[in-house]
């Protein structure tokens, strides 16, 4: 991710945690369609400004409890949606 910009009057309001949640999603469907043998997705940000790296730190907690309450249920949605 090289740049992400929310206007004012749109913070707060879950639009970059949606967001980011859409390019896990995104990374995670590649791994599992082109069958990687390492299922390991890494997403980088260019330099962050601090508001994004508190972000980016929230999602990366939910996509973990999410993981860890329920291991086996491998297509969850980080986000609560389904597929």
């Amino acid at each position: 991710i090289c740049q992400a910009l929310i206007l004012p009057p749109y913070q707060r309001a879950g639009h970059g945690s949606k967001m980011l949640h859409a390019v896990h999603r995104y990374a995670d469907t590649y791994v599992e369609e082109y069958e990687s043998s390492i299922p390991i997705v890494e997403i980088n940000v260019e330099d962050p400004a601090p508001g994004f790296v508190a972000l980016r730190d929230y999602v990366d907690y939910q996509r973990f409890v999410s993981l860890v309450s329920d291991p086996d249920e491998k297509k969850k949605n980080y986000d609560g949606s389904d597929r």
